[in-house]
């Protein structure tokens, strides 16, 4: 259960609050796709455990690799896939105990996850580039992960907001580019898109400023 000493002020709850359902209309004029009416959110709601989060995703990635290379290509994903929505899912509860039970923004970007694994079935240079982007997104993750197993400060509780709008733009933008079969016009690299590069680069100074916190 949250605590009410570590609560920020409702105004600033607000204004988290606006920006991800901003960044939830933007992922749905990218992509056709309103997340929250989407069936695997509605599944996402009822999983309470890592594992059963990742199952759920897991899915969407078996698709994908039974195209690709097979079980081992699932199996692959997954292993990548499984540290994501670990640290996804801790940030949730840190967000939880600032903003309030009902603002847990991860299983949005859960969804998101995979709804990029179902685009990109048939995509064969997919593989790779799904790889190179989990990694990407894990690697600033990492970076905030130990704020949120403490009481969060405010300035960190909107590094995280920012960080997971980030996750959700990106992974709009690259199912998009997915959907229009454009990743052939930039290689295999879903980071060679410019406007994905731009939201990489701007995570990437959002989640170093908390070394100069």
């Amino acid at each position: 259960m949250s605590s009410t000493s570590n609560m920020i002020p409702p105004s600033e709850s607000s204004r988290f609050r606006s920006l991800f359902e901003a960044a939830l209309k933007e992922y749905r004029e990218h992509t056709g796709t309103d997340l929250a009416s989407h069936p695997l959110y509605d599944r996402l709601q009822s999983c309470k455990s890592v594992e059963s989060v990742t199952d759920a995703v897991k899915e969407q990635a078996r698709a994908f690799g039974e195209y690709r290379k097979g079980d081992r290509a699932t199996q692959l994903l997954v292993t990548k896939l499984k540290p994501l929505v670990d640290t996804m899912l801790v940030l949730n509860d840190g967000l939880g105990n600032t903003l309030g039970e009902a603002f847990k923004p991860a299983k949005f970007v859960c969804t998101g996850v995979g709804l990029l694994l179902r685009a990109s079935k048939g995509v064969s240079e997919s593989y790779d580039s799904l790889v190179d982007l989990f990694d990407t997104m894990g690697r600033f993750l990492e970076r905030v992960k130990i704020y949120a197993l403490v009481e969060l400060i405010p300035s960190m509780t909107e590094i995280i907001v920012k960080l997971m709008i980030g996750l959700l733009d990106i992974l709009g933008l690259a199912t998009k580019e997915m959907k229009q079969g454009r990743l052939r016009a930039f290689g295999k690299k879903l980071l060679g898109s410019r406007k994905i590069e731009d939201v990489v680069k701007r995570l990437d100074r959002l989640t170093l400023e908390e070394s100069r916190m």
